[in-house]
């Protein structure tokens, strides 16, 4: 017993002369990633000035990582690899566009994350491309949308994108999509900001924040099967706006000091030509999966007060359009009702 508790004791001093690795570095160096990271800025030898430089040198799989020493940087960015853009501090690292777009998204599986991202010209982020993560940016001083997810000439569809933890600021449109499929807006603030569809499908939206939206909180046109749950619309002009949808669901979501909670329409002339349309076009997609029939359910949300009974949601069925004297299509329709027939009696905790 003795000759072990004198091994252990040893060992015990032989551990204690070894010298830590837990070594200070330079700011440089204190962020590592799987592959090869590029960093821009701070004080490292070698380390980029321009945030453009590294993500040409970079290959896919590489992390780039932008120090906030910089900032802002006044850059119009294009992403061609399959990278992951990071800033160190999502309101510290500021990247400022000047032109169409600030950041260009060409290559799949891209993600950008802890941003400031910002441009007076147009957009914010310009998404081409599936599989792109944007997480944890704030998106402010854009004249229109904060990201943009739409095909140059619609010659394929974006798919699988997620956007969440991040917060829009207005007044502009904070998403914009179209023809796009299985999408993940999650855990957003939309201040002044909206989330505008057309012919997008299979999204899910969730645990978002819609505050003084101006127009509209959630516009949707033409698309379908999305499922919009447990979000908070909040002093909008117009919480949601559905035009021709097809089999969404919207259930558990706050509805709170709107000018109107709900609008929503359908024309089924319209409907038919846009699914005729994809078939000529061969989009098989959308001509699977857009429904002319399939009404929109609306189930357990919270509309302002308790209610004990069902709520009544008012909209129109179109029949058809005429010319005015001014040449503006005026819409001539009738009544059409839809019911949430269990309502939520207090808000969620979203």
């Amino acid at each position: 017993m003795k000759k072990l508790l004198v091994i252990g004791i040893i060992i015990l001093l032989v551990g204690m002369s070894v010298p830590s690795t837990g070594i200070n570095v330079e700011k440089s160096t204190t962020v590592s990633f799987n592959g090869n990271t590029l960093y821009v800025g701070g004080s490292g030898p070698g380390n980029y000035t321009k945030i453009q430089d590294a993500i040409d040198n970079a290959s896919d799989g590489d992390t780039v990582f932008v120090y906030d020493d910089s900032s802002p940087y006044f850059e119009n960015l294009s992403i061609s690899h399959s990278i992951t853009l990071m800033g160190e501090g999502q309101s510290s690292t500021i990247i400022s566009g000047f032109a169409y777009a600030a950041i260009r998204i060409y290559a799949p599986n891209v993600t950008i994350r802890d941003f400031t991202i910002e441009n007076p010209g147009d957009l914010g982020i310009l998404i081409r491309t599936s599989d792109v993560t944007i997480t944890h940016a704030i998106f402010q001083n854009i004249r229109n949308y904060g990201i943009e997810a739409h095909t140059r000439y619609g010659d394929h569809i974006i798919e699988r994108l997620c956007i969440q933890n991040n917060t829009f600021y207005g007044p502009h449109n904070g998403f914009y999509g179209f023809e796009c499929n299985e999408l993940i807006i999650a855990n957003n603030t939309f201040s002044e900001a909206k989330i505008e569809f057309h012919h997008c499908f299979h999204a899910s939206i969730f645990h978002n924040h819609f505050t003084s939206s101006w127009g509209f909180g959630y516009f949707e046109s033409l698309s379908g099967w999305n499922h919009i749950y447990k979000n908070e619309f909040r002093n909008c002009d117009c919480a949601i706006r559905l035009i021709h949808p097809g089999h969404d669901l919207v259930e558990m979501n706050n509805f709170v000091k709107n000018t109107r909670d709900v609008s929503f329409s359908r024309f089924f002339i319209a409907a038919f030509f846009f699914k005729l349309e994809a078939l000529m076009d061969h989009d098989w997609m959308l001509w699977g999966n857009y429904s002319l029939f399939s009404p929109t359910v609306w189930r357990e949300n919270y509309w302002g007060r308790s209610l004990i009974h069902p709520k009544i949601l008012f909209g129109s069925l179109l029949l058809f359009y005429i010319i005015s004297y001014y040449f503006y299509p005026l819409p001539i329709g009738i009544p059409l009702i839809r019911f949430d027939r269990h309502p939520a009696i207090k808000p969620y905790d979203i």
